[in-house]
């Protein structure tokens, strides 16, 4: 983990190959998104997405399906 960290930050490990890639918005009241893809009968599909961002005094990060339906929110005060 980053000695300091904005509203949010990823870290990504894909195949135990260490963390790749990581990173944060880079203003106070940022945001960032990911999407994750997976094979389905021969095409690629979007199974969810994760947003995080920066509502009034709150960090909110939610989880979508892959029809864009919120299924899991967490909220949490900004220090």
């Amino acid at each position: 983990m980053p000695r300091f960290v904005r509203p949010s930050w990823i870290e990504l490990t894909i195949d135990k190959r260490g963390t790749g890639f990581a990173s944060g918005p880079k203003t106070k009241d940022g945001g960032m998104s990911a999407q994750f893809f997976v094979r389905d009968h021969g095409s690629v599909t979007l199974s969810v997405r994760v947003d995080c961002r920066v509502v009034g005094d709150h960090h909110v990060l939610t989880v979508f399906d892959e029809t864009g339906q919120a299924i899991c929110e967490h909220v949490t005060p900004l220090d």
